[in-house]
């Protein structure tokens, strides 16, 4: 067997508004296509893989970030026909 990409991938944010505004832009951008759009779930599917953010329990709302702890350390999309210069803190 051998893994050919990433199926999906969901990202629990600690101000899911905030968040979902941010990726509301960015993802259609990436060409993703959402397909869920909720109070507490926003998915996007395209290009072979689909992400997803989901707001967090209510004891974990608002908890900041911390690299270097357990979970997911970052991620990164590739893209084909990429600008040269592309800004993705300016969505």
């Amino acid at each position: 067997m051998e893994v050919n990409g990433i199926a999906h991938i969901f990202l629990t944010a600690s101000n899911y508004e905030r968040s979902r505004d941010y990726y509301r832009k960015l993802l259609p951008f990436l060409g993703l296509k959402p397909v869920i759009d909720t109070e507490t779930t926003y998915y996007c599917v395209g290009g072979r893989t689909a992400v997803g953010i989901s707001a967090p329990s209510a004891e974990h709302e608002g908890a900041a970030f911390e690299q270097e702890r357990v979970g997911l350390h970052h991620l990164c999309f590739r893209a084909v026909n990429a600008p040269t210069s592309m800004n993705c803190t300016a969505f």
